[in-house]
């Protein structure tokens, strides 16, 4: 973490000669006087980007990256991916900033068991028809498909969100991470970076590290807000790769959380709603 201004499992490759080296400079585990604690003990907290419409902002606080348990602020934050995994989540159609979610999905490919009455069965593609390309494939639920409105594709009314659990790699911290609309583009950019290194390299996510800033989102079409900036994925150097895969080892197990919240982009302008918030 560099200076201040909320069960998917990523799946562990062989580590190269490099890594291997670096991880054989550790001792092996020590007593920490905590071995009672399992991960389902653990409090891990959210990691969150401070929108002008967030409750209690400033103008210092704005923009910034936020922790949510400790109420720490940073303009960039050095992080490691340890659990990767995609949900879904459709809203009211005359949703606002405090509605909740009409119907969602926490693996990708069927609702929620809290969901009553779900608007499909099931999330999943559709299978490719004879002579159909992959890119006109569908999902059983409609409102997970794109439209095309007068030849202009509209994005699906159920959204895409990526959940990770990351931890720190400067303070080793864990906590939750959820993007989704215009953050996902970034993340899915480095996402997709990571896996075809950790491929390559033949090592797990959590041997690389990469930094999150902050930009001013130029579309200012729903408000002014803010977006993630990721840089590309680095190595870590030998203490940290050695550190991580035991902290890995303490992580093995740990639920991922979803914020399935409005995205500040995705909601109606704070002067078309009815109630304040």
């Amino acid at each position: 973490m560099t200076k201040p201004a909320t069960n998917a499992v990523v799946e562990e490759t062989l580590p190269s000669v490099a890594t291997t080296q670096a991880m054989a400079t550790y001792q092996g585990p020590i007593e920490t006087g905590l071995e009672a604690m399992d991960a389902g003990d653990m409090i891990i907290p959210r990691l969150t980007l401070v929108q002008p419409t967030t409750e209690g902002v400033t103008p210092d606080t704005e923009g910034k990256l936020c922790i949510d348990l400790t109420g720490d602020y940073f303009d960039t934050m050095d992080m490691v991916l340890f659990v990767f995994r995609k949900t879904r989540c459709k809203m009211p159609d005359d949703f606002d900033r405090k509605s909740k979610p009409q119907c969602k999905s926490d693996d990708f490919i069927s609702p929620s068991p809290d969901i009553e009455v779900p608007l499909c069965n099931t999330c999943t593609l559709k299978p490719l028809e004879p002579g159909q390309k992959k890119k006109d494939q569908k999902h059983y639920c409609e409102y997970a498909n794109f439209t095309a409105v007068n030849g202009v594709s509209k994005a699906p009314k159920c959204k895409e969100n990526w959940d990770m659990l990351l931890v720190d790699a400067e303070t080793y911290m864990p906590m939750f991470w959820t993007v989704k609309s215009k953050a996902l583009s970034p993340v899915r950019r480095m996402v997709s970076a990571l896996n075809m290194l950790c491929t390559a390299k033949h090592i797990p996510a959590w041997a690389m590290k990469f930094t999150v800033t902050v930009k001013q989102d130029p579309d200012t079409s729903k408000g002014r807000f803010f977006v993630p900036v990721l840089s590309s994925p680095v190595l870590l150097g030998p203490e940290d790769a050695a550190n991580m895969t035991e902290i890995q080892k303490t992580l093995k197990g740990v639920a991922v959380q979803t914020d399935y919240s409005i995205d500040p982009s995705d909601a109606p302008p704070p002067e078309q709603e009815v109630e304040e918030f």
